[in-house]
């Protein structure tokens, strides 16, 4: 019954983080952690943990306790992808943009083609200045062929 009352409380979380209501959900999330603490649970569900610090980071509370709930997830439960993709999302909060793409990267060894994470690396590529993004990438292909065309000097942009 424990189990269930916390699964649904990190339903209700992930309704309310899908809403925009940080707040929200990171009541939610705490409320599936402590059902699992109340029950002295052998396991705890590393999600409820890891969403809970994505919400922390979001409602700008103190960076360094939504960086450590991401952490502690991801080395308790090295094989989900979406706890790498949460803590390189705080990591991007956090202005940490080195991490959050190393993050993403571990992530992506385990998931290849996780959408998400391969969104969330190519959002910090482009922050971190590694790449143009694809549509400036398209523009400056076009540009490239127009300028072979019509044997214009190249222009910068």
């Amino acid at each position: 019954m424990s189990i269930l009352v916390a699964e649904n409380n990190f339903k209700k979380g992930l309704a309310a983080l899908v809403d925009d209501n940080h707040v929200e959900a990171a009541v939610f999330f705490r409320r599936a952690l402590d059902v699992e603490r109340q029950r002295h649970v052998r396991s705890p569900n590393m999600r409820y943990l890891s969403y809970y610090g994505l919400c922390l980071a979001k409602t700008n509370r103190p960076i360094g306790e939504a960086i450590h709930a991401c952490r502690t997830a991801v080395r308790r439960e090295t094989g989900d992808p979406e706890l790498y993709l949460n803590l390189g999302r705080v990591f991007t909060l956090a202005r940490r943009l080195r991490e959050a793409r190393e993050t993403v990267d571990d992530g992506l060894k385990i998931a290849p083609d996780h959408d998400g994470l391969r969104n969330e690396r190519d959002k910090i590529s482009t922050r971190l200045g590694l790449r143009g993004g694809p549509v400036r990438r398209r523009r400056a292909g076009v540009r490239g062929i127009l300028r072979r065309l019509t044997g214009a000097a190249p222009t910068a942009s």
